[in-house]
């Protein structure tokens, strides 16, 4: 409202008193991460001043306790860290001005001198020094270009201009020109502030995706990387949220391990120079020293001595053992590369046999140079490691284990390999014990349907009631009532396709909380009998012929879906959704589409309007969707 009045002087009366049920403290951490917002939000904001009105002595102090504490403690308590290729990947939520480190990185524009968003708090904090610096050094050559500054006043000892990227691809290639330089100037701990987000010009997820796969990849080929630490500082809550939940899923992946005869056979995400089995495989020319690739760091890993080895192999042989040289395993296995992939995989093995040796790590085959798809080679793999065993019922081999750095690629071979050996206990619905959720109230058996109505002063009510009304996008809403709808055999059929899922899909958030709008006469039927498909195409099949569900209330509150009753009330209810893996829906689907062209491969479990911003949701299970809470309402 300031902005848009022009003003540049803003106050706001400091709030926190018992009458409001608010305590000082809390109201002041809102206010200031809320001002905080709005200015990353709004970087060319006219407001530049803001002034919070205590009204008492004791509020005064309060507030004047948590803003200096806010700045010391922000990122202790707000962090999330992983580990790749052995160093450190830390997310902070936090004031990027605030850390210490080696150097810390302002994406800026070509001038050198943008004075607003996080860049602008950057050149503020780091003082006139750094931006007179700036000012002698000129515009930064070109757009994928940088220049180094000292920190001036800034906890650090270098800072890396750069220009802000504006799509996700750029943002992979800025993180790795970054890492570079610091390589360059054998840097040990680096700050990056969230690319991307600032001006919303790329969504937190693609923004962190991005940046975590040019980390993964530049760590990947440095073996010998002087960083120790890289920390991405997050400057809202928002941004924070979404990136944690890819950190979350980025951390998941470790190691699958499946069992082929008596031999443990492993999919593990990570650097293959780093393995300690006896024998590392690696894919050479033949040449027998090839210098790029995987090959190329194997071998400068294993260092001068094993090169040495290599160039003494006969050119007309296949496969080749030398020593391991610095490598931790004790032999390494060389093998032309070749499209015969299980041929090569057995030929491996079969010298593995030769040698005695209880394990063995293969990269990810075929995948490099020629470009086969990842479902391919790893069943391939597979095929050449079960052919070895079945001829081997003795085999030496203990342990084979695939390792692949490319995040991608480890999740179509662990796809793969989870279906291929499903476990011995496969689900089965009637061995299924599932247990109603702990804050049911008590049913008897006789019970089909219980509806329960909430309290309105119970934190359960608030909850539900605070999202619908944040979501609707509409303050006139009245919430007459929320029930919540106990249906034991609807939870059973929901649970046991939720557990049918969370199985195929292990590391992905498989259940969301969507709402539904419907009509007064379609609730008895939902309550006993859930959502049906049958009824689809009552509201529309843009999407397909499923049932829809919307990430927002506002879009279910309409009255196309919500019809008012006599009453005027309107009913929306809050429902669970498993919706999986997902991709763009058709107005012609009557299911899921098979993940590729394989129809013997899985069926995607949902299908949205918007893969890269999904607001509508389609499922074509009648078991994918429970009725959690009904919402009566009225405008």
């Amino acid at each position: 409202m300031c902005a848009k009045h022009s003003y540049a002087l803003a106050a706001i009366q400091a709030v926190g008193t018992a009458e409001v049920g608010i305590d000082p403290q809390t109201a002041a951490v809102a206010i200031l991460m809320g001002i905080r917002d709005y200015f990353v939000r709004f970087p060319e904001s006219r407001v530049s001043e803001i002034h919070l009105i205590a009204s008492t002595l004791n509020m005064y102090e309060d507030y004047l306790n948590v803003f200096k504490l806010r700045r010391r403690t922000l990122s202790q308590l707000n962090s999330y860290e992983l580990t790749m290729f052995g160093k450190s990947v830390k997310l902070i939520l936090g004031d990027i001005t605030d850390e210490t480190a080696d150097a810390i990185v302002n994406i800026t524009n070509t001038e050198l001198n943008n004075k607003h968003g996080v860049s602008g708090a950057i050149f503020l904090a780091a003082g006139d020094s750094v931006t007179e610096e700036c000012s002698r050094i000129g515009p930064i050559p070109n757009d994928d270009g940088f220049v180094i500054t000292g920190g001036g006043n800034l906890k650090c000892e270098k800072i890396i201009h750069i220009i802000g990227p504006k799509k996700t691809a750029l943002i992979i290639t800025a993180v790795e020109k970054i890492l570079q330089v610091c390589e360059q100037h054998q840097l040990s701990t680096v700050v990056i502030p969230a690319i991307g987000t600032g001006n919303v010009l790329v969504d937190v997820y693609s923004s962190i995706s991005a940046m975590l796969d040019a980390i993964e990849k530049h760590l990947s080929y440095s073996p010998q990387s002087s960083l120790q630490e890289i920390r991405i500082i997050a400057f809202t809550q928002y941004v924070y949220q979404g990136f944690i939940s890819v950190f979350e899923r980025k951390n998941a992946k470790g190691v699958i391990n499946k069992t082929i005869r008596h031999t443990n056979v492993k999919l593990k995400l990570g650097n293959i120079t780093d393995e300690t089995a006896d024998a590392i495989v690696n894919i050479n020319d033949r040449t027998w020293r090839k210098s790029s690739g995987i090959s190329g760091e194997l071998l400068a890993a294993a260092g001068e001595s094993v090169i040495e080895e290599c160039s003494h192999i006969d050119c007309k042989a296949t496969i080749a053992v030398t020593e391991a040289g610095n490598l931790k395993s004790k032999k390494i296995i060389h093998v032309l590369a070749s499209k015969l992939i299980a041929e090569s995989v057995e030929n491996v093995l079969q010298k593995c046999e030769a040698l005695t040796l209880s394990s063995v790590a293969f990269p990810a085959l075929g995948t490099g140079g020629h470009g086969l798809e990842p479902q391919i080679t790893i069943t391939l793999i597979l095929d050449g490691i079960e052919k070895h065993l079945a001829k081997h019922p003795q085999s030496f081999l203990e342990e084979i284990c695939v390792v692949t750095f490319c995040e991608d690629v480890y999740m179509d071979y662990s796809e793969v390999l989870q279906n291929r050996f499903k476990d011995p206990q496969e689900i089965n619905d009637a061995n299924i014990q599932i247990s109603p959720p702990e804050y049911w109230a008590d049913m008897v058996i006789d019970d089909k349907v219980k509806k329960i109505t909430l309290l309105v002063d119970s934190e359960e009510y608030r909850n539900i009631a605070r999202n619908f009304i944040q979501t609707s996008d509409n303050t006139d809403i009245r919430i007459v009532k929320i029930e919540r709808i106990q249906n034991l055999t609807l939870w059973r059929s929901y649970s046991i396709r939720k557990i049918q899922v969370d199985k195929k899909n292990p590391y992905r958030v498989n259940e969301r909380h969507l709402y539904h709008g419907t009509s007064a006469d379609a609730i008895r039927k939902i309550n006993h009998h859930g959502f049906n498909r049958s009824f689809c195409g009552k509201n529309g099949t843009k999407h397909g012929f499923g049932t829809y569900f919307a990430r927002d209330a506002s879009y279910s509150c309409h009255s196309v879906y919500a019809a008012p009753d006599e009453n005027k009330y309107k009913y929306v209810y809050q429902a669970l959704v498993i919706t999986g893996e997902y991709c763009a829906g058709q107005e012609s689907y009557i299911e899921p589409p098979y993940i590729g062209e394989d129809p013997s491969a899985d069926q995607y479990d949902s299908v949205v309007n918007s893969v890269h911003d999904p607001i509508a949701f389609v499922v074509f299970n009648d078991s994918s969707a429970y009725p959690e809470y009904l919402i009566t309402f009225t405008r």
